[in-house]
């Protein structure tokens, strides 16, 4: 597996972290986050969505991949047409 991993990546790993207070998301609504390479403005984004049902439990995440040009203050990820037909994969499968 090390082998493959090895192959598949330029070994180079991105590393996020980001965390919400579980209060601040309501039943009915969302939180997301976008990433993208700083040196690539244009590059599309890898963006997750997490959206509480009306039982105020977690659906998802959703995986989007979303054109850069969309992404301005104030854009709800949940009104974004980002690229959903195909998974976005964190690591090789």
């Amino acid at each position: 597996m090390i082998d493959s991993i090895d192959e598949y990546t330029d070994k180079h790993m991105m590393m996020s972290m980001w965390s919400w207070d579980p209060k601040d998301v309501r039943a009915g609504e969302s939180v997301g986050i976008c990433v993208r390479p700083a040196e690539q403005p244009t590059a599309h984004a890898s963006c997750w969505l997490f959206e509480k049902n009306r039982f105020n439990e977690y659906e998802g995440p959703r995986s989007l991949l979303v054109d850069s040009n969309y992404l301005v203050p104030g854009t709800r990820l949940e009104d974004v047409s980002g690229v959903e037909l195909y998974p976005v994969p964190g690591m090789k499968g």
